[in-house]
């Protein structure tokens, strides 16, 4: 998964897990690199999981480092939420092997488990799975397109 900027406030974060900003909040706390005071540990601040913004508002809040921050998540065992917000995330590879998903048998995921494909009902995604896979073997997924030429 890429994300679309380096740093995200709590508030994004949580919308990646499905959490209010308080609830991300609390998740890092759980897992050691904020206070309870709600600032980041000086470990945290050390190694650059965080850096200082300064909206003009609100005075100085903290933005976390978007990959390893979501990464330490994972790993504590927090999951993401099944469609993540696009203004956040760029669209997932299409990379092979896919699989149907196990709780919603209507999305398609990719090696990574991110839904790459949204269908109607089940029955469309059972029959396109094999063709995703298909065309990832023949490797046609993962060809640049090329500009047609011009005459």
């Amino acid at each position: 998964m890429k994300f679309k900027f380096q740093y995200m406030s709590l508030t994004d974060l949580g919308r990646l897990f499905g959490l209010k900003n308080q609830g991300i909040g609390k998740c890092l706390v759980k897992i050691g690199v904020r206070t309870e005071n709600r600032n980041p540990t000086y470990q945290s601040q050390e190694n650059g999981l965080v850096k200082r913004a300064n909206d003009g508002f609100q005075g100085i809040h903290w933005h976390w480092h978007a990959d390893r921050t979501v990464t330490l998540l994972l790993k504590a065992g927090y999951k993401l939420v099944q469609e993540l917000p696009d203004d956040l995330v760029e669209p997932p590879e299409l990379q092979g092997p896919f699989r149907l998903d196990e709780t919603n048998p209507k999305f398609i995921l990719n090696f990574d488990g991110l839904v790459v494909a949204r269908f109607n009902s089940k029955e469309q995604a059972a029959i396109l799975l094999p063709i995703f896979n298909l065309a990832d073997k023949a490797s046609r997924l993962r060809q640049k397109p090329t500009a047609p030429a011009l005459v």
